[in-house]
């Protein structure tokens, strides 16, 4: 398990093994480098209890698809909560930013209007990943998937 005391580290790890993070949003890259950092750890932390390797990457694309979105169209600040399930063995992740959000309606369906439409494509490839596990609620300001990990 990595190293949880060291003073870098800008997540906290609660008692029901929340890994959680709250920053301003600032829409850039070094803000996006830190959630990755956090993700990064976690998915650690998991491949040394013994969680596929295949599963874990796909958390980590998911987590890098949602915290961009966030910080490319959100405001305010953002908040990232990840924690596995050993009962259900999956990873639960979840996003939320105070911007004005968005109708998920209207977000263009890259596979049926082609994938060099602009939009659409980092949600289309979370569903694909997430297999139905993928949620938005609060008018798309919270985003919550599922990665099955068993």
């Amino acid at each position: 398990m990595p190293d949880l005391t060291e003073p870098k580290r800008e997540y906290k790890i609660d008692s029901a093994n929340w890994w959680t993070m709250s920053m301003p949003i600032n829409h850039n890259l070094e803000d996006l480098e830190r959630c990755n950092s956090m993700v990064e750890d976690f998915c650690r932390a998991l491949a040394e209890r013994g969680v596929k390797l295949s599963a874990l990457e796909i958390a980590k694309i998911v987590a890098h698809e949602a915290t961009t979105n966030a910080q490319k169209y959100g405001e305010g600040h953002l908040k990232i909560g990840l924690k596995y399930d050993e009962i259900r063995k999956a990873i639960k992740l979840i996003v939320h930013d105070e911007g004005n959000g968005f109708d998920l309606s209207k977000v263009p369906d890259p596979t049926a209007e082609g994938l060099l439409t602009e939009g659409g494509r980092g949600i289309a490839m979370m569903r694909l990943y997430t297999h139905d596990g993928l949620r938005y609620q609060d008018h798309g300001r919270t985003m919550e998937a599922r990665v099955d990990c068993s």
